[in-house]
């Protein structure tokens, strides 16, 4: 039958014929515009435009995407450095870097500006560009094993919308990360297939690896999977014929790969093989210290992309909630259902690859889970012996992005082969029911629909919800650099001053939390600023040399502690030349200690030699134009100890003529934290930070030269001073009792500051947070060993602290008589006689006292203060003991305000207590009430009596309100002999502050189990404020806790334990801060070995936010509730130092020329040329030239060689007095420097090389055609 005649018996009529010509040419059309057969393209342009309709809904016009570990987009910081080795990006003391490897931002920075917008345009072209290569990567993985547009499709969308990035997104890396491997996977699959693929391709899917080596364990993944794990998976998933292909390729693509990035891997491998200028944290290397980051890799979170550390923290991942709700839940498993049933449906052809997929996914969940069950000793085995395992502390982050790949290409060998099967029409089975479709339309339709459910589970990815603008405890994603930080970038950059900037306050973590609606990576300075930016960040990656490090620490300190003096030297030494003061940081967050702003304006308005230029949201500073000098001649140099805080306590006690350089030494750090006090004794000088002692006065023996030497302290801490009244002289008389001695004779004091009051009738004051009386009431009860002498009263006195002075009110306070019982804890009604509800006004020897009891609720009496009134000031006096049962309770009660005034918890141990509160009365108070508890808390606890005693309330007036600063310490010159000589400091503080440890509580009881049936054992041998502990646990939590009574009596303390774990739980310990609630922030402790005693100490300031500090010991549940774990603690103290000062010894010259106190004489000149390159002019008679940048061994000066650390830090030759005409650069950036000049040859070459073959391989296949 011809065309016409079939077309005929298909449409009989003249109209049929006329319908189907239309239907014919509108085909046509359609197969235009969607032509029939197998296009992957069409497939990989649908992926490109969902991904980029989903970034395209992260972003706000104008805006920049920012948050935690991601700061704006901003790079013109970076600029001048981004082409060479040495730059400013990872500290503005100036490193080894690879800044290069970005530049791709920079691009895309300039063609956006070059069109008239600006970076936050650059930012969305960015995320389009990375985001479309996830789902161009997995797409073109897939597209490698299936011939089905739609598998592909599904394979490119789950790429861009899946739980991996719904939980990581807009960190760039893991979006990178993902894309790499799976671009890589395509291109080596195509190859193990015997599919042609040009070799220089290998070097341009490489290429994202540059940003990948920002982060050394996603650079080891990537690196790893293409030069290795990659190919031996195509081994196994096509057999011996892929070696041959693979190793052919490998060799010809290598020199490729390698042409085509050496302009970034070689300034990558300098910075990692001892290029030099910053410091790795080291305890990221422990993978322990991060079992955090994995508590939530559960298998079933693993399977379905979901495992993160911040899932149930709201803060983080504000949609986490509504992902979980019970209608929604399921739909995430949805994901590894179609993935196990991908080798079912697979075509024959491809149920291998599925299987070895599978097998391989399963390999990587299994890591991925880290050091949660199951098999947890295999995985901490692999942290613990594998060798750079450490890099997966964090394995999801690390190893998802294989699942992504894996998983991606499953989906579409599944729909592959569901549709596949629909397509060949076979007939229904003979049992099925006649009613029902054929089971292929029903696996059809089940997985479109499963594939769909898929893909919309991690809606948020989609909607734009993963960039949050409103969460809890955070600021919306969405940010605006303000214009002040723009505006004074640009007076800062357009300052003709080299020297760095230094940002204050400086971060207390790497994530700082500001006014303007930023929460994340500080490094906004860093970004907008042109110079080297001084801006430390605690807990980041890398950090500053710990010479600078110090020298930083202690300008801060210097200029909070009020030691003022040794600030200009410090800031010399640093190479400053600008400051900026912050006032755009939020310093009330709980569990932050961000220093005051204000105080540390009011210093610099004190430091001689500093000028501020501009005020505002950001002060600018200038200080003396020397002090930004990059090259400087030293005319002489002193020997300092090795401890990074040596060097940086003698710079600030000698003039700025004089360079420190520190002793080499072999000793190892202690993998424990610890403090050292060991004095650094050298020909020149002498550190010593003088310690914590249990008794008596803290002493040391030096070995020294004989000659003239100056004796300093400088501060670690505020100074410690006692208050008293001179009623003669109408003055308070704040006396720092230490005096540091030199066999016996007092060679360094402080004089005693003296403020004028008013009146002689002064009854307490105030100092900062901490109120004192003058009368010392309650001191004996305080801590102390026995025979102790009791000590004074004291309180720290830093720069600007504030100081209010009461004395008795002209109208006394008028308080009513105690109440009669009541119950304030009436949380269920129940009669009265069974409460059992007591008041008694009992006598003894030493008087009347209260004593309040109760078998259930809480007895309570009331004493009203009728005559309150806001910002009037009460003292409140009593003393309680715990008679029986639960511990007492005193409420300062504002009414009209939430609740009792915050206060420190009353002692529960045995004897009477002093209780003392100075409270000023709040403006929104209505009246103030003391209420006295015996407070049972819940039912069948038993019976609880309190008793009170010696209640005064007494109504105080201020009569003076003014600012204090600690009177500097006089430096002295002391002759001394060669030999032994002992150096102590006595007068200071002594003694733990501990009070007793209390008895045995659960810190965890989340079920209705007693501490018998918990399991939970407490043991104590000795002192009780110096036991022995044996803590154990079966479920629950064993705790004893201590209080510090009388915390603020120093300004520095030694926090100090031993513990050693005895069968299968670590010890843990916290410093416990009542008000935020919330443990002191301190080093790690461990690593510990099982029954083996570890020591652990640091130091540690009180928190002026804390109203109670106090020291948890935990023995920690068995995880699966089986075995009682067991921990013991030993040697416990929480120490006052015996003066918050280091002592410092220089030994001047005999002649005292050069003079160690004075400043530079030798003039330098210097031009610099670029980053890496600055010629220098010293004049005759310097004993040392220094420059400025980091001393890596890679700086070199003309025929002096290479440099040493000088000052803690920067490059530096030894000139012995000859004049020096040279160049100082950095060698290594010469190799780097040619590296990049190869990528402009390497493109023409690899682009050349591809034309070439392509034509080659046409013309060899129209010769084939006959």
């Amino acid at each position: 039958m011809n065309r016409a005649a079939a077309a005929i018996d298909v449409l009989p009529d003249e109209t049929g014929q006329q319908e189907s010509v239309a239907r014919s040419d509108t085909s046509r059309n359609l197969r235009w515009l969607w032509p029939a057969g197998f296009h992957p393209a069409r497939a990989y342009l649908i992926v490109f435009t969902i991904s980029t309709f989903v970034v395209s809904r992260w972003f706000r016009a104008g805006t920049f995407i920012a948050t935690g570990d991601m700061g704006p987009f901003i790079r013109q910081g970076w600029e001048p450095g981004v082409t060479w080795a040495w730059s400013y990006q990872i500290t503005g003391a100036g490193s080894a870097t690879h800044t290069v490897g970005r530049a791709f931002e920079f691009l895309l920075i300039f063609i956006a500006q070059s069109l008239g917008f600006d970076e936050t345009v650059a930012q969305w072209m960015f995320y389009t560009i990375i985001y479309g290569l996830v789902g161009f990567g997995v797409a073109y993985a897939a597209g490698a094993v299936v011939r089905s547009e739609w598998g592909i499709v599904l394979a490119g969308t789950f790429a861009v919308l899946n739980g991996f990035f719904l939980t990581r997104i807009p960190n760039p890396l893991n979006i990178i990360s993902v894309g790499t491997v799976a671009l890589i996977t395509g291109i080596v699959m195509r190859v193990a297939q015997g599919r042609t693929m040009p070799a220089p391709i290998a070097g341009f899917a490489f290429m994202p690896v540059s940003f990948l080596a920002f982060n050394p364990p996603m650079f080891v993944v990537a690196t790893l999977w293409a030069g290795f794990a990659a190919p031996v998976v195509m081994i196994a998933l096509y057999g011996r014929k892929a070696i041959w292909r693979l190793i052919k390729w490998y060799l010809l693509a290598g020199p490729w790969l390698i042409l085509l990035n050496v302009w970034w891997l070689v300034p990558f491998l300098q910075v990692y093989t001892g290029g030099g200028g910053a410091q790795s944290n080291a305890t990221f290397t422990d993978p322990t210290n991060w079992t955090w980051s994995q508590v939530n890799n559960q298998v079933p979170n693993v399977l379905t992309l979901s495992a993160n550390w911040a899932w149930y923290l709201p803060q983080y991942l504000p949609f986490a909630t509504d992902l979980d709700q019970p209608f929604w839940i399921w739909t995430r498993y949805m994901l590894p259902v179609l993935v196990f049933a991908a080798p079912l449906a697979a075509l024959a052809t491809r149920r291998r690859i599925a299987i070895v997929l599978l097998g391989l996914a399963g390999v990587f969940v299994f890591l991925a889970k880290g050091l949660m069950p199951p098999l947890v000793s295999v995985n901490l085995f692999l942290y613990l012996h594998v060798p750079m395992f450490w890099l997966f502390r964090e394995p999801m982050s690390k190893l998802g992005q294989l699942l992504v790949t894996f998983f991606g290409i499953l989906l579409a060998i599944l729909v592959e082969g569901v549709i596949q099967r629909w397509r060949q029409h076979s007939p229904k089975p003979a049992r099925w029911p006649r009613w029902l479709v054929r089971p292929a339309t029903l696996a059809l339709v089940g997985t479109a629909i499963a594939s769909l459910l898929v893909v919309a589970w991690p809606y948020p990815v989609a909607t734009g919800g993963v960039i949050p603008d409103q969460r809890p405890m955070q600021p919306s994603a969405h940010v605006r650099v303000p214009q002040f930080w723009w505006d004074t970038a640009e007076v800062i950059n357009s300052d003709p001053d080299p020297g760095k900037v230094l940002v204050l306050p400086l971060d207390d973590y790497y994530q700082m939390p500001t006014k303007w609606g930023f929460f994340g990576v500080d490094s906004i300075a860093n970004l907008i600023i042109k110079k080297g930016v001084i801006q430390p960040k605690p807990d980041g990656y890398f950090g500053d040399v710990p010479g600078y490090a110090a020298d930083i620490r202690a300008v801060q300190t210097g200029l909070l502690s009020g030691d003022l003096t040794s600030v200009p030297r410090l800031l010399d030494a640093s190479g400053i030349g600008t400051i900026i003061v912050r006032h755009d940081l939020i310093r009330d967050m709980p569990g932050r200690n961000i220093a005051d702003d204000s105080v540390l304006t009011k210093a610099l308005k004190r430091v001689p030699g500093l000028q501020r230029t501009q005020e505002g949201d950001l002060d600018i500073w200038k200080t003396d134009p020397l002090a930004g000098q990059p090259v400087r001649a030293y005319n002489k140099i002193l020997s300092v100890g090795a401890r990074p805080d040596a060097a940086a306590g003698v710079i600030g006690s000698v003039g700025t003529g004089t360079a420190a350089m520190a002793l080499k030494t072999s000793e190892k750090a202690p993998l424990y934290a610890s403090v050292d006090t060991r004095p650094m004794v050298t020909n020149d000088t002498v550190q010593w930070p003088v310690p914590a002692v249990e008794s008596g006065s803290p002493s040391t023996e030096v070995k020294l030269l004989p000659g003239d030497y100056i004796v300093a302290q400088r501060a670690r801490a505020a100074a410690v001073l006692q208050p008293s009244l001179d009623t003669s002289a109408k003055q308070l008389v704040f006396t720092d009792p230490t005096r540091v001695r030199i066999d016996g004779q007092v060679v360094s004091q402080r004089p005693p500051l003296r403020v004028d009051v008013p009146t002689t009738d002064v009854v307490a004051v105030q100092v900062g947070p901490r109120a004192l009386s003058l009368d010392g009431w309650g001191r004996e009860a305080m801590p102390r060993k026995p025979g102790a002498a009791v000590q004074a009263a004291s309180a720290p006195v830093g720069s600007a602290t504030p100081l209010i002075a009461f004395g008795p009110s002209a109208k006394p306070a008028q308080p009513l008589p105690p109440s009669d019982v009541y119950d304030c804890n009436n949380y269920e009604p129940r009669p009265a006689q069974e409460l059992q509800l007591r008041k008694q006004v009992l006598r003894n020897s030493q008087g009347e006292f209260i004593r309040l009891s109760a078998i259930d609720h809480a007895a309570c009496t009331r004493i009203e203060i009728p005559d309150a009134k806001p910002g009037r000031t009460y003292r409140v006096r009593m003393e309680y003991r715990m008679v029986q049962g639960k511990r007492p309770q005193i409420c300062l009660w504002q009414v009209g305000t939430d609740g009792c005034v915050l206060a420190p918890r009353p002692m529960i141990n045995a004897g009477w207590h002093p209780f003392e509160r100075i409270l000023t009365v709040d403006k929104d108070t209505d009246k103030l009430i003391l209420v006295l508890h015996a407070d049972v808390g819940e039912r069948l606890l038993g019976k609880t009596v309190t008793d009170y005693r010696d209640i005064t309330i007494e109504a105080l007036d201020p009569v003076l309100e003014t600012e204090i600063w600690p009177p500097a310490v006089p430096q002295r010159s002391v002759t001394l002999d060669g030999g032994d000589h002992q150096i102590s400091v006595t007068g200071g503080l002594s003694g733990t502050a501990l009070a007793e440890f209390e008895p045995l509580q659960d810190c965890f009881r989340y079920d209705d189990q007693t501490t018998e049936q918990a399991g939970l054992l407490a043991q104590t041998e000795g002192d009780l404020r110096d036991p022995t502990v044996r803590l154990g646990a079966r479920d629950h939590m064993a705790c004893l806790g201590s209080t510090i009574p009388d915390m603020g009596q120093s300004s520095l303390y030694e926090f100090s334990v031993e513990s050693r774990p005895l069968n299968n739980r670590n010890p843990k310990f916290c410093l416990y801060l009542r008000g935020p609630d919330a443990c002191e922030k301190v080093p790690t402790a461990g690593p510990w070995k099982m029954g083996e005693w570890t020591p652990y100490s640091t130091l540690i300031s009180p928190s002026s936010k804390a109203v109670e500090t106090r020291v948890y010991l935990y023995g920690l549940r068995d995880l699966d509730a089986q075995e009682q774990s067991l921990v013991e603690y030993r040697n416990i103290g929480l120490t006052p130092v015996a003066s918050p000062s280091s002592v410092i010894l220089v030994r001047q010259t005999y002649g005292g020329v050069p003079d160690v106190m004075a400043g530079r004489t030798v003039q330098a000149e210097s031009k610099r040329i670029s980053p890496i390159q600055t010629k220098v002019s010293v004049g005759p008679g310097a004993a040392l030239v220094a420059f400025t940048e980091t001393g890596a061994k890679g700086w070199s000066l003309t025929g002096l060689g290479g440099a040493t650390p000088a000052q803690g830090w920067m490059a530096s030759w030894q000139v012995d007095g000859q004049p020096v005409e040279g160049t100082i650069r950095y060698l290594p950036a010469g190799i780097s420097r040619k590296a990049l000049y190869v990528l402009p040859p390497a493109l023409l070459a690899a682009f050349a090389w591809m034309l070439l073959g392509a034509w080659w391989r046409r013309r060899k296949a129209r010769r084939a055609v006959p």
